[in-house]
């Protein structure tokens, strides 16, 4: 199947910005170009094209690690830097008390979470401790209700 220079450019520049990382000629003729009856030194030639097409912009076609992929000029990084700082999450009240009584009274159950902070503990806030790796069940009481 034959392809054009315009929409075989088109195609090597999606498949740089929708993967992400560094793609090589090699893969490039083996994943989307592979309908396609299309030599090494056409998608090289292409390739060139597009890093002359981007030279001005912010965003360059760059060759690393043997391929090819999409970066940000390198004078442009401290500006862009306020967009990768991260805030550090905020937890509510209820979620700090419970995890200082983990921490605390290890090994610990609901009961005796609420009984310390007198209040019922939330199931949410036990989940999203769980969930991010904070506290795990190791054990059951031999009580009856098995806490």
């Amino acid at each position: 199947m034959q392809i054009n220079m315009i929409q075989l450019k088109q195609l090597i520049e999606a498949s740089l910005f929708v993967l992400g990382k560094p793609l090589t000629v090699k893969a490039l003729k083996d994943t989307v170009l592979v309908k396609f009856d299309v030599s090494r030194a056409r998608i090289k030639e292409c390739l060139d094209e597009l890093q002359q097409d981007y030279q001005e912009r912010g965003v360059q076609l760059v060759e690393v690690a043997g391929g090819y992929r999409f970066q940000t000029q390198e004078l442009l990084s401290e500006f862009l830097q306020p967009l990768w700082q991260e805030k550090s999450p905020k937890y509510s009240r209820a979620t700090l008390e419970t995890l200082a009584v983990i921490a605390y009274r290890q090994p610990v159950t609901r009961g005796d979470i609420e009984y310390v902070r007198g209040v019922a503990v939330s199931s949410h806030i036990i989940k999203s401790l769980a969930d991010r790796h904070w506290v795990k069940t190791v054990g059951h009481k031999e009580v009856p209700g098995r806490p």
